[in-house]
């Protein structure tokens, strides 16, 4: 799960790293073992497009908002993956700590 997680103060230049080594276009943004965010090859490009520096901090450009599940749930992960079209989805603990990653290209 490793080339899925990217720690809050690693550089945007490394995040997008991740996400090219992981294929799945997304990482998910951890802070003392939590999951608080997203950050998408879409968000990187966007970054590019304004200019802002690749070695800020992945902390001041993620997406705060994003999808998981708090259990195993195949029926609800495959509506989600459908409706919004994302790459993976992490299931969390109550406590917002990885315990797994669902994949689409498990569900196609």
């Amino acid at each position: 799960m490793k080339k899925f997680i990217v720690n809050f103060d690693e550089t945007i230049q490394a995040a997008l790293e991740k996400i090219s080594l992981n294929s799945h276009r997304t990482v998910l943004v951890q802070k003392e073992e939590k999951i608080i965010g997203v950050l998408s090859g879409g968000d990187v490009a966007k970054i590019i497009l304004k200019k802002i520096d690749l070695n800020t901090r992945v902390i001041k450009v993620t997406n705060k908002s994003f999808k998981f599940l708090i259990t195993e749930d195949k029926k609800e992960a495959r509506k989600i993956f459908k409706k919004y079209l994302i790459g993976l989805i992490p299931i969390l603990n109550k406590k917002m700590q990885l315990q797994k990653i669902y994949l689409i290209k498990d569900f196609l």
